[in-house]
């Protein structure tokens, strides 16, 4: 028995073998046949993809060959971008001073007669964790919290009075006390209702005129109508008014902390004379020479070894010492000024340039550094301008790109020191029709003194901290106004130095040297 049953089992296991070879076979089988479908669908795919990259070379041809047919019938319209059509939305404008009216001040009630005269339940809304600025009191009876209901998601009500008020942190009016302590709001200056807060700024606080019947929206959505012919939401047809909220006193303390220090003694040469250190300078600005390529300069042709940190120390006590002349008021400086500005690198991080250039005398009257491109920056800019003048001006015509800072700077310019400021600005570095040609002209000549000043930028490689990118600039200004050459001629004499000596033949190291010494002369006496 027991051989008949292991030939049964040696049976059975061949059997088993077997369907698991079978098994194995037709899996192999629909293997290779989903290969070959994957294949044949890849290549139809293909042959899909291509027969659609032709499709679509063809409209393009027809598309094309469509145009010249027109454009020969003389019916080719140029297609318009839909999403930048109205120049009331691209270009950043400043709507004219808003009106501030006083808040007449409406009788009010008192919650304690109130309880008085009724019988009345605490509310138990405000024993909740999350009810909404608990410290306010109502408006109309000045109740406490213990009477205050939410009656939406945004409204308090108050259960004495029946009086209905927003639970914001945030006032929805801006309130300014003025010195005979009368609070004001702000008012559309087209049909005086009280402007409603939009959004709160950094540098200033907008408002926005909600009323549907100002005749500022009237006009502003007939004009985009007749224009364009349809209105869309990006649209700005609203009066806005931007309040800004840095003073003219915080503008003077950032120029007070963003001035370069001025030696409190004169510089004493230990080892070298000032001739020596007119030469460093000379070949530092100049020649737009760094550090280390100074001192070899100094090395090769002289025999006068120095270091690179030397060469360094030189620069930062030139600069403090011409700070005076950059910074002090002169005649040659006209009315029309033309701003840009460049960055810089500081650490890594980028740093702004603002500089104001002359049109007329042809030299930088202005400039700042600043971390942020910012409302602030240009206001201090402009400030430093109004200072180099002997007398405040009463005019000036400011040409410039369309950044936003501009507009608003200016507005506020004018509106604290009292000086009519004319502003016309370009889009970017092409012509576009309808721009005025002259700021156009301005536009491209500051754009070539942010390449000459880059120039020598360049070597530096980026400053450690901002002082050594203030020192930089005021030797590179001084530079620029005095010590450079337009067709063999010097731009700007040195009438300042009030000496009898005929300077227009010496060389430049000793106009440096007659600059040094009638400075440190005036610091000392």
């Amino acid at each position: 028995m027991s051989i008949i049953a292991n030939f049964t089992n040696n049976i059975q296991d061949l059997i088993y073998s077997n369907s698991i070879l079978n098994l194995n076979n037709q899996i192999n089988s629909l293997k290779d046949i989903v290969m070959h479908k994957t294949n044949l669908i890849k290549e139809l795919e293909d042959k899909v993809t291509s027969i659609k990259k032709s499709l679509n070379y063809q409209k393009r041809k027809n598309k094309e060959l469509s145009n010249q047919i027109k454009k020969l019938n003389g019916t080719y319209v140029e297609p318009t971008d839909e999403t930048s059509r109205s120049p009331v939305y691209e270009y950043f404008k400043v709507d004219k001073e808003a009106i501030k009216t006083p808040i007449v001040s409406t009788p009010s009630l008192n919650y304690k007669e109130i309880l008085a005269n009724g019988k009345f339940k605490h509310s138990k809304a405000y024993l909740k964790p999350n009810f909404p600025n608990p410290d306010q009191i109502c408006p109309n009876c000045s109740s406490t919290k213990e009477w205050h209901y939410l009656h939406t998601k945004t409204q308090k009500r108050c259960k004495l009075c029946l009086k209905t008020f927003i639970f914001s942190e945030s006032q929805k009016i801006k309130i300014s006390d003025l010195s005979d302590d009368q609070n004001l709001v702000f008012a559309c200056p087209y049909c005086y209702k009280t402007l409603s807060f939009r959004v709160s700024r950094s540098a200033f606080d907008v408002y926005c005129c909600k009323n549907k019947k100002c005749p500022f929206r009237i006009k502003a959505k007939e004009e985009i109508i007749k224009t364009h012919g349809s209105l869309k939401n990006q649209d700005k047809i609203s009066y806005i008014y931007r309040d800004i909220k840095t003073s003219i006193n915080d503008v003077f303390k950032f120029i007070d902390s963003s001035k370069t220090d001025i030696p409190k003694r004169n510089f004493i040469f230990r080892n070298f004379n000032s001739k020596i250190f007119s030469k460093v300078i000379y070949f530092k600005v100049n020649l737009k020479l760094s550090n280390r390529d100074t001192a070899a300069a100094m090395k090769d042709l002289y025999g006068i070894d120095i270091t690179h940190k030397t060469v360094n120390t030189y620069c930062k006590m030139a600069s403090s010492l011409i700070y005076s002349i950059n910074q002090m008021p002169t005649n040659n400086i006209s009315n029309q000024i033309v701003g840009d500005e460049t960055y810089i690198k500081i650490k890594g991080k980028k740093h702004y340039v603002w500089i104001l250039y002359d049109l007329k005398y042809e030299n930088i009257v202005s400039y700042h550094i600043s971390e942020k491109r910012d409302f602030n920056a240009c206001a201090v800019v402009f400030l430093k301008l109004i200072e180099k003048y002997k007398e405040k001006p009463k005019e000036l015509f400011v040409m410039s790109d369309k950044f936003t800072a501009y507009p608003m700077a200016l507005q506020f310019i004018q509106k604290e020191l009292g000086i009519t400021i004319r502003h016309t600005a370009v889009k970017g570095l092409e012509i576009h029709d309808g721009e005025d040609s002259k700021t156009r002209i301005a536009k491209q000549k500051i754009e070539r003194l942010n390449r000459v000043y880059k120039e020598s930028y360049r070597i530096t490689t980026g400053y450690f901290n901002i002082s050594g990118a203030r020192h930089s600039f005021e030797l590179w200004m001084f530079y620029f106004n005095y010590m450079r050459r337009k067709n063999g001629e010097f731009r700007n004499s040195l009438d300042f130095l009030d000496i009898k000596t005929n300077i227009s033949n010496l060389n430049m190291p000793s106009r440096y040297a007659l600059v040094f010494d009638h400075i440190r002369l005036k610091l000392s006496s």
